[in-house]
């Protein structure tokens, strides 16, 4: 069995921390012969169980780890929320304030990541929040103390054999389909609540800026108290679960970074990594990376004039700001 897959398989089922799974990896780089060919069929052997492989430098020195089953001293965080969380879905039956307050935590948290950065426009309008709850798309964290809001998901259900995809509508397409059979979920609008607030000026126009400020009502505490919590990773636990409910056989999720330089991951932002490392530590995987078109032109009072957009046209609602490509993962579930 390879040992990269009972290392990820122990470390989701809680028996090795996330820090133990980096160093079974780790080992396994030890046993990797290029000539062999797959790096992922390592053996279990001497040098993996006790932590020391023989150097082939001259001075024959060793390379060592802490022995499989060492108590390590500094474990990685328990993967459930620290803070106890509630999770269901929006609906009609809300108060339009409650809507309105998840129409501004994801608006909000965008503003950190992409508009302003990769996008011209807010996140979400006020009729994409609506058509969201109405077409039950919406889930929600809520702590279950306070009952305070504390995160939203989109989950979005396709099925590639059908014209329109199911729960949406050709307004609200998203990314393209992978070339499966059977039912697709799909999940965008991860944001969790962090103490600020942000102010869009001239959206959806190349002049777009975001003011970020601390919130009014959460002045004495620092921002992103609940950022680093687990509440986004239950998020998509809840997503991935509402989607195999419906016969889903796979989850897939885009992240939109600038293209200024292809290919080139020191020209992506640092949030745009970490987001990119973060879905991979949740079972993603990277599947392929879409350059989106993207075009300006200049008219007659010199202002610049986007002509062609083509992330609006996978998402209505959203402007590419910059050319942007869409970076696509996903999983089996």
């Amino acid at each position: 069995v390879p040992i990269s897959y009972m290392s990820r398989l122990s470390w989701k089922n809680g028996g090795i921390s996330e820090q133990e799974m980096e160093m079974w990896l780790q080992r396994l780089e030890w046993e990797y012969d290029e000539a062999a060919g797959n790096p992922m069929m390592g053996v279990l052997n001497f040098y993996i169980c006790r932590g020391i492989k023989p150097n082939d430098d001259d001075a024959g020195t060793t390379l060592s780890l802490p022995p499989i089953g060492t108590k390590l001293p500094n474990p990685s965080p328990p993967r459930s929320p620290k803070k106890p969380v509630s999770i269901r879905f929006v609906t009609p039956r809300d108060t339009p304030d409650f809507v309105t307050e998840c129409l501004s935590l994801i608006n909000t948290e965008y503003c950190h990541s992409d508009t302003g950065i990769t996008l011209s426009s807010p996140r979400l309008r006020p009729t994409d929040i609506h058509h969201m709850v109405h077409q039950h798309q919406l889930m929600v964290a809520l702590c279950k103390d306070t009952h305070e809001l504390l995160g939203c998901v989109q989950v979005l259900i396709k099925d590639p054999t059908t014209t329109e995809t199911t729960e949406t509508n050709s307004k609200q397409g998203g990314l393209p389909n992978l070339t499966i059979d059977g039912k697709i979920g799909e999940f965008t609008c991860l944001a969790v609540k962090s103490n600020t607030r942000a102010t869009i000026k001239h959206a959806n126009t190349q002049n777009v800026t975001v003011e970020i400020s601390a919130s009014e009502t959460n002045t004495s505490k620092p921002p992103q108290t609940n950022r680093s919590r687990g509440i986004g990773a239950e998020l998509v636990r809840a997503a991935e679960s509402h989607a195999r409910h419906k016969g889903c056989t796979r989850m897939q999720l885009g992240v939109i970074c600038p293209s200024t330089a292809k290919d080139s991951i020191e020209a992506e932002p640092e949030y745009k990594v970490w987001l990119q490392h973060y879905y991979r530590s949740l079972g993603y995987e990277h599947r392929s990376t879409v350059e989106l078109d993207f075009e300006l032109q200049t008219d007659v009072q010199g202002e610049n004039v986007v002509v062609k957009d083509q992330l609006h046209d996978m998402y209505d609602v959203l402007h590419q700001l910059v050319p942007c490509k869409a970076i696509l993962f996903d999983k089996q579930l």
